[in-house]
C-alpha cells in the first residue's frame, strides 16, 4: 500500500528537528537564566541592615546625643558610636538600627526609623 502525504506536514517532524528544537530552547533558557542573576550581581554592594541595642549614650548637646549601640552581623557582635536627634529617638520608643557595609560591618552608622532606608539619600 503506497503511503500518501499529509495535506500538512507535521511540525518538527523527524526526530533531528525535535533534537535541534530542545537544544535551541535549552540554550535560550540557560542565556536568559544567566542574564537575570548577573544583572543583580552588578554595581554596587547594597548595605545591609541590622537591629541594635543602646549601650549607652552621652549627654544631651543642642538636641542631639552620643549613642553607642550593639549589633550582631554574622554571629559577630560589633558596636558603633553616632549622634543621634534626641527628640526623634525618644518619639520611636528607642529603637534604632544599623546600616553597615557587607564586606566590612565594623563600618556602620546608626539608623532611626524616620531615616531614610539604608542606602538611600
Amino acid at each position: 500500500m503506497p503511503s500518501t502525504r499529509p495535506d500538512r506536514p507535521a511540525f518538527l517532524g523527524t526526530w533531528w528537528e525535535k533534537l535541534i528544537a530542545v537544544v535551541v530552547l535549552v540554550a535560550a533558557v540557560l542565556l536568559v537564566s544567566h542574564w537575570w542573576n548577573s544583572r543583580g550581581s552588578s554595581g554596587p554592594a547594597r548595605p545591609g541592615m541590622a537591629p541594635a541595642t543602646v549601650v549607652s549614650h552621652g549627654a544631651a548637646e543642642d538636641d542631639r546625643m552620643e549613642l553607642t549601640v550593639r549589633y550582631r552581623v554574622d554571629g559577630k557582635t560589633h558596636e558603633v558610636t553616632n549622634p543621634v536627634d534626641i527628640k526623634s529617638f525618644r518619639a520611636h520608643d528607642k529603637v534604632v538600627w544599623v546600616c553597615y557595609e557587607p564586606g566590612d560591618a565594623t563600618d556602620a552608622s546608626i539608623r532611626l526609623p524616620q531615616d531614610p532606608l539604608c542606602g538611600q539619600q
